[in-house]
């Protein structure tokens, strides 16, 4: 019995607990501080997860402005072909990320932070710029034929094939980050569609561009200084 006793007490004051690719290891000392370090660490996985769905919430609405400029002739059902591109596009972008972070990313892998810092900044910077352009009108394209809605989605994916890059040093994932991703591209197409390009509407597109680069900055330095 007392053998039982001495192996219980060992293998709660040295529990490794693995989420995420990483592992939390921490001395169990008493029943507080064991609450506590779980409840640490339990808030870190929230605002992980929080700053994953903010940053595929924002990837997505990517091509809103270019789904403003597509015009349906006859029947909206003609604008399906259309939405389903955009949403395939982001989510095949973004898994073409994945793998090629899971091919190449391990090389920079003792400089990590800088390279997650670095991208997300990037991806940040260019959302902001782009708002403004957005507001002109600058971004928002007259167009009513699959091959070109097939290159304007390509070229507003470029970020969201940067982000896939990075995400690989956070798998494995809890959340289904494809499904979610490809939900929210095809309801934002659904939603440019179906909004004319006026200038209220494209200033809506602008704010959130601008949300959206804040959103990417403030996870360069949270993901990268944080939770990497």
């Amino acid at each position: 019995m007392r053998w039982m006793q001495n192996g219980w007490r060992k293998w709660w004051s040295w529990f490794t607990l693995q989420i995420n690719g990483t592992s939390y290891s921490t001395l169990l000392v008493s029943p507080p501080e064991k609450f506590s370090n779980f409840a640490a660490l339990f808030n870190r996985i929230k605002m992980q997860s929080a700053f994953i769905i903010a940053i595929l919430f924002f990837l997505a609405m990517q091509p809103f402005p270019v789904a403003i400029g597509i015009r349906v002739k006859h029947h909206w059902l003609n604008a399906i072909p259309f939405i389903l591109l955009i949403g395939l596009m982001q989510t095949g972008m973004f898994w073409a990320g994945l793998q090629l972070g899971i091919l190449f990313m391990h090389f920079m892998d003792d400089f990590k932070e800088v390279v997650i810092f670095l991208c997300f900044a990037l991806v940040g910077i260019r959302m902001i710029m782009e708002a403004f352009q957005i507001r002109k009108g600058e971004r928002t394209y007259s167009i009513n034929q699959v091959t070109h809605v097939f290159f304007v989605s390509l070229a507003q994916a470029m970020n969201t094939l940067l982000v896939g890059l990075i995400f690989t040093y956070f798998m494995p994932f809890d959340l289904p980050l494809f499904i979610i991703l490809f939900i929210f591209s095809i309801l934002f197409a659904a939603t440019g569609v179906w909004l004319s390009p006026s200038k209220p509407n494209l200033s809506l597109a602008s704010l959130l561009y601008l949300l959206g680069g804040l959103v990417m900055l403030s996870a360069a330095v949270y993901l990268a200084f944080f939770a990497a």
